[in-house]
């Protein structure tokens, strides 16, 4: 399969999107807000995802998380690149 024709499957696949906000700590001890945003093939949300969010955030594993709201489902072009509300 040549590559763009990859790329474009990809961007096309829907998925479920989600903000993932923290309060604690970054690796150098200082105290932090971080937040992710990712995208799931399913809308529910196991405690390995909250995890490796917590990783991608940047945050340490004492950190609490304080908020998950659900942003919809689109393909990651729409997700990133929408200005229709603009």
């Amino acid at each position: 399969m040549k590559k763009s024709k990859k790329i474009k499957q990809k961007t096309a696949l829907k998925l479920h999107w989600f903000c993932f906000a923290y309060i604690g700590k970054d690796s150098s001890g200082t105290e932090c807000q971080a937040c992710t945003y990712t995208g799931y093939p399913r809308k529910e949300i196991t405690l390995k995802m909250i995890y490796q969010n917590k990783k991608n955030a940047g945050v340490t594993k004492k950190a609490v998380l304080i908020s998950v709201s659900y942003l919809g489902y689109m393909n990651r072009s729409k997700f990133v690149y929408s200005n229709e509300h603009l």
